[in-house]
């Protein structure tokens, strides 16, 4: 078998040995030029990558395949969350939220106080606590029950709860629902919920509660108040504008967390809470319950 002649620059035919140690020589060159190869490609690279990426490339894939569908906060009023608490009733609304998420919905829930921070409110005013206090009082079981209903959504869920807004941007990006309580104290959950509802550039808010919606009159006091079905923000505000603010005292909706969907714009729902499956009929915008025109 013939093998090729290897030469010198000048034309000499090269030895075996001449040859191995041109072979030692060239290969380390080889590799050297190849690094360098790689090393320009990194820098052009790093050269013609824009400075900053979009916010939803940074999104986990799942989000992202998700992010042309309906953003929504549902605020779960403390109805839920009574003195005795139903199991089934928590375990129905959370079969809800599961079934909304699964169809590609991105949800943050809010849940309020109930019957739970009441007590602790009533019990820590006797004690002399002043209204911040109270206030805390009230977010730490607000935040209790978003616990369990983070029990009840299971792996759906985020396992924890949000103490403040940044915290929320954070689990929300994994693509989890997000359950939360209070965050400070001034602040009812309805102002929570529509503040979180800014802060995730949310399409619709959706407040269940214990009345069939926003009604002419309270409907616990008079029998012949009518239930409205669609009402402006701004007569909202003023049918609202003379309600006790102190702790534990929010009723139908909190005024601040109108005005905070009124500047942001938010579709929003009041709906009645007996029956969960009003949340979907709200994001399919069927009649039920009040809608708020921002």
């Amino acid at each position: 078998m013939n093998l090729p002649v290897r030469r010198n620059i000048q034309g000499d035919k090269l030895s075996p040995t001449a040859l191995l140690g041109s072979q030692l020589i060239q290969r380390p060159l080889q590799l050297e030029s190849r690094n360098r190869i790689l090393r320009l490609s990194l820098q052009s690279r790093r050269l013609t990558r824009l400075p900053e990426l979009s916010y939803i490339s940074r999104l986990p894939r799942q989000y992202q395949q998700r992010s042309h569908q309906v953003k929504a906060v549902i605020k779960i009023g403390g109805f839920l969350f009574g003195d005795k608490l139903d199991d089934n009733r928590v375990k129905a609304y959370a079969q809800v939220l599961k079934d909304i998420h699964k169809q590609g919905q991105e949800i943050v829930v809010v849940t309020g106080g109930g019957e739970t921070a009441r007590k602790y409110i009533v019990a820590a005013r006797g004690q002399g606590a002043n209204e911040a206090q109270c206030d805390q009082i009230g977010i730490y079981a607000t935040r209790l029950n978003a616990r369990l209903l983070i029990s009840a959504l299971g792996e759906d869920a985020f396992p924890e709860v949000p103490e403040t807004i940044e915290e929320l941007g954070r689990y929300f990006l994994t693509g989890k629902m997000v359950a939360m309580g209070g965050l400070q104290p001034a602040h009812s959950t309805d102002a929570v919920a529509a503040v979180a509802a800014e802060a995730i550039n949310a399409d619709v808010f959706i407040k269940t509660t214990d009345a069939p919606g926003v009604c002419t009159k309270d409907p616990k006091k008079h029998p012949d108040a009518k239930k409205l079905d669609t009402i402006g923000i701004r007569e909202l505000l003023e049918m609202l504008s003379e309600k006790s603010i102190a702790a534990g005292g929010y009723e139908l909706i909190d005024p601040v967390a109108l005005r905070v969907i009124e500047r942001s714009k938010i579709l929003t729902w009041i709906v009645p809470g007996d029956d969960p499956v009003n949340i979907k009929r709200a994001l399919r915008e069927e009649a039920v319950g009040t809608k708020v025109v921002p």
